[in-house]
């Protein structure tokens, strides 16, 4: 039997198990800092529902912010025909990432999440530099003994079509 919540941020409502990692809209937390949820529907831990007020009083589910960041671009369009209206309109949420840490009930029972491997940092690939280039040099026919070096003429300094 696994440990579930359900809670409710932002207007909307997530089951959570300890470990879990969700994106949840902007809350005004730094990254790295620790966010208790208060706001618990629902408990279920080891076949039992705990839910309503009595028996959720003081429950809280504790999590990470691990990060901060803008969602995908959305593209909101108005037209109305025949009448040269349009209007075009972009938009992008901003959400916070949480890491599950616990659900805790007082005096119920408290479930930890499983500690995990750190994941190795991951470094932004970085362009390899290669060396310059010299700029290519057109083929000269091959010279063959006793002839003079082929060369090109060079352009004249005059101007031509002024």
């Amino acid at each position: 039997m696994t440990t579930y919540a359900v809670v409710e941020t932002g207007g909307k409502q997530y089951r959570l198990s300890p470990g879990d990692v969700i994106d949840v809209e902007k809350l005004p937390t730094q990254v790295g800092g620790v966010l208790d949820l208060i706001d618990v529907r629902l408990v279920a831990h080891e076949g039992q529902l705990y839910a309503g007020d009595e028996q959720l009083r003081g429950a809280k589910v504790v999590a990470e912010v691990l990060d901060a960041f803008v969602g995908p671009k959305l593209v909101i369009m108005k037209y109305r025909p025949k009448k040269n209206y349009r209007r075009k309109r972009g938009h992008r949420q901003w959400y916070t990432r949480l890491l599950v840490k616990s659900i805790i009930v007082p005096g119920v029972f408290e479930v930890q999440a499983a500690p995990r491997a750190e994941a190795p940092e991951l470094k932004e690939p970085v362009a390899e530099e290669k060396p310059a280039e010299e700029p290519a040099v057109p083929a000269q026919p091959a010279q063959e003994q006793g002839q003079e070096p082929v060369v090109s003429p060079e352009p004249s300094g005059d101007k031509q079509g002024e």
